[in-house]
């Protein structure tokens, strides 16, 4: 895969609601996430508009080049401090 620009984040999640992760760029083709603490439930979107929930133990790596996450966000399990580490990348 051929990325034009990437970016890293990192968060702690040391609250219960819901977190919207400032994204670099507008679209995300490359998602890859390291959950350190506890499991995350990461709330994607992508460009056709549809909202995937999925669960994550400690690592998601997800790639899609033809629709475009345009949208990310994380949820911690209840009471549990959790640092998650975001690899982001666009091929635009």
């Amino acid at each position: 895969i051929s990325l034009s620009r990437a970016s890293t984040v990192t968060l702690l999640l040391s609250a219960d609601p819901e977190v919207t992760v400032s994204l670099p760029f507008a679209n995300v083709h490359v998602l890859s996430l390291k959950a350190s603490g506890g499991k995350v439930k990461v709330r994607v979107t992508s460009a056709d508009g549809t909202l995937q929930s999925i669960p994550v133990d400690s690592l998601l790596v997800l790639v899609s080049l033809t629709v475009p996450i345009t949208d990310i966000r994380l949820t911690r399990v209840a009471s549990a401090e959790t640092e998650v580490s975001l690899y982001l990348g666009t091929t635009s």
